[in-house]
Order: structure tokens, then C-alpha cells, then sequence
């Protein structure tokens, strides 16, 4: 039984609406990756995350854009249904994926109520120093998070503070990038 799926290199999965189908109805896939090579619409991949958040096997989700997208892949509201129907997502890896403050927003309100991501990966999204200092925030509410990754993000000093500040409050944080 199909327990990993890569797609690597899939040119429109926007336009794929019957795989997003196929995969939110996987009974025993645990780990997806998609791998995206081309700049994608606002939203684009909002069926995608919709879907996956209700898949009850799924533990690793990854979406990796190749290049920095300058809009987001999906919209706050699909990620705020992905965060909220996750029951089983521990690793959650969205690099490169046009992320904005929006979406942190969602975060903050989103991750302090699930109880299974412990590794959230945001490398290379465009946040402001508001997301930041919200991400800060956030830090003390959450309990399960060990891994968070914010590799190429730009953070001025006082977001680095207020980061400061969220993790002297934060004790099961065990790896930050």
C-alpha cells in the first residue's frame, strides 16, 4: 500500500483538481511532498491544502516552492482549514511558498489549539516584522512545537527581540533555524 507520495516537478497542480480528490482520499498515505517548480497563482494550491488537512494518516506535509513566490500558494483561509482539520500533520514544511502576515495571523489563532504539529518549517516566506513579532507572541502559547525553521527570513532587531522574548517563555521548543 502507498504509504509516501513525491511528486517532483509537477508542472500545473493547480489544474489538477481530480489528484487533490485522490489524495484527500487516501486511506493510509503518511508522507506528502510536492515539489513546485513554477510561480504559482494566488491561491493556487487552495484545493490542495483544503483537502490534505482531512486526510487522517497524513503525518508529513511539504511543500517546497523551487523560487520564491511573490503570492502566496494558498490562501489564509484554505491554510486556516488545513491547520484547524489536521489531526495527524506532526511536520508541516512550507518553504519558499509566498507566505504573508495573513497567514501568520492564522498561525497564531490556529496553533495553539492543535496538538500534533511539532515541526513547523517557514523558510523563505516574505513576513514583515509584525509577523514576526506575532510569531513571537505565539511562541509561549504553544506547547507541542519542538522544530521551527525561519531560514531566509529577513528579521530587523526589534522582531529578533520580540522573538527573544516568546522563546524565554517557551519550554519545549528544541530546535530553531
Amino acid at each position: 500500500c502507498l504509504k509516501v507520495l513525491m511528486l517532483w516537478q509537477f508542472q500545473n497542480l493547480a489544474k489538477s483538481s481530480c489528484l487533490a480528490g485522490a489524495l484527500r482520499n487516501h486511506c493510509v498515505l503518511e508522507r506528502l511532498t510536492l515539489k513546485i517548480p513554477n510561480v504559482q497563482k494566488w491561491g493556487g494550491l487552495d484545493v490542495y491544502a483544503m483537502g490534505v488537512g482531512s486526510m487522517m494518516t497524513l503525518r508529513v506535509l511539504q511543500l517546497q516552492c523551487e523560487k520564491p513566490q511573490y503570492d502566496p500558494i494558498f490562501s489564509p483561509e484554505a491554510f486556516r482549514t488545513l491547520l484547524s482539520s489536521s489531526k495527524s500533520i506532526q511536520s508541516l514544511y512550507l518553504e519558499n511558498c509566498g507566505l504573508v502576515d495573513a497567514h501568520i495571523d492564522v498561525l497564531n489563532e490556529e496553533l495553539p489549539q492543535n496538538k500534533v504539529v511539532s515541526l513547523l518549517d517557514l523558510k523563505g516566506n516574505q513576513f514583515s516584522d509584525d509577523a514576526l513579532y506575532a510569531t513571537g507572541c505565539l511562541l509561549p502559547k504553544v506547547t507541542t512545537l519542538k522544530t521551527l525553521d525561519l531560514s531566509g527570513i529577513y528579521i530587523t532587531i526589534e522582531a529578533g527581540d520580540a522573538l527573544a522574548q516568546g522563546l524565554l517563555q517557551n519550554s519545549t521548543l528544541l530546535y530553531l533555524e
